[in-house]
């Protein structure tokens, strides 16, 4: 049994498996931008050094974070969450599912969903259609 020590590094195992995944779909350009030569491209042919790779216990990579995607993204999470308070606030007020679709792009399914989950009541479908003696005695 391996000690905490002599585990295959997580690291390792990530890239070969994003590496892997990018050959088999013809992305040899995402691979290359990773890091890899044609030498170590040409080496994941090989399943024995693949697994030599895999299973190395020192990590042969390194991780850089890109700050500006990341506080972009998380800036995103809170715009939706004040999007969604935004929708139901709107919808505790009565707005109507046109409106809502019209100003967040919701499909009336979301928007029965965002009633269904605030526990509003369950609006109406479309108005029915008078038919030809209504329509008469009106």
């Amino acid at each position: 049994r391996r000690s905490a020590m002599s585990a295959p590094h997580p690291l390792n195992q990530a890239v070969i498996a994003q590496a892997l995944h990018d050959l088999r779909n013809g992305q040899l350009r995402r691979c290359k931008a990773m890091g890899f030569g044609e030498e170590e491209l040409d080496a994941l042919k090989h399943p024995e050094l693949v697994s030599m790779l895999v299973n190395a216990t020192v990590s042969w990579c390194s991780v850089s974070v890109n700050r500006e995607v990341l506080k972009r993204l998380l800036s995103q999470v809170h715009d939706v969450e004040r999007e969604i308070a935004t929708v139901d606030r709107m919808l505790r007020l009565g707005a109507s599912t046109e409106m809502v679709s019209r100003f967040y792009g919701l499909t009336h399914q979301e928007v029965a969903l965002r009633r269904d989950i605030l526990g509003l009541p369950k609006r109406k479908g479309r108005h029915p259609v008078l038919d030809e003696a209504q329509d008469t005695a009106l």
